[in-house]
């Protein structure tokens, strides 16, 4: 098992989502290094971005996951 690390970027206009992009990273640093120069690029946006980053497991096999070793 591994983790990496998701950055969740979603577009509104308004009230309405139009989008959700994800992308994975490697370690935390580089998701929150791509976070910033995404808020940068989109300061002057005229939709709303939300972000949010989140560390998930890789699982390679099942011996890896727990609800599978019960």
């Amino acid at each position: 098992m591994k983790s990496v690390f998701l950055l969740e970027q979603k577009v509104f206009n308004g009230t309405i989502l139009m989008a959700t992009i994800n992308t994975g990273f490697s370690t935390k640093e580089l998701a929150e290094k791509a976070l910033q120069s995404t808020k940068k690029v989109n300061e002057d946006s005229r939709f709303i971005n939300t972000y949010n980053i989140n560390e998930i497991q890789i699982y390679e096999n099942e011996q890896e996951i727990p609800i599978m070793n019960q």
